[in-house]
């Protein structure tokens, strides 16, 4: 019920807002809904997706929470090389 309500906000921002700045905030949201679900598939997509939008943007603080939230992701799913990488790119932001 509660990723239902997330994802519909998100939909509800893509529409409204259109403001790539409020999707990627979804975006990482969602990734956290399902990293809490134990989907850390599902949460990692969601992550990609608010990574490829804060890169077009100057907020280093922002992407570099991303970064580790894809690392924790990584870490949860075994990849411990991949997490590695988004760990060390998160210190290189701050």
């Amino acid at each position: 019920m509660q990723l239902e309500l997330w994802e519909k906000n998100l939909e509800a921002r893509e529409q409204e807002l259109e403001n790539e700045i409020g999707q990627a905030e979804s975006f990482n949201l969602l990734g956290g809904v399902y990293w809490r679900l134990n989907d850390f598939e599902q949460a990692t997509h969601y992550y990609t997706l608010a990574l490829q939008i804060r890169e077009n943007h100057d907020n280093i603080e922002e992407r570099a929470r991303i970064l580790n939230n894809l690392g924790m992701a990584s870490n949860s799913l075994g990849d411990y090389d991949t997490a590695l990488e988004y760990y060390y790119r998160a210190l290189g932001d701050w």
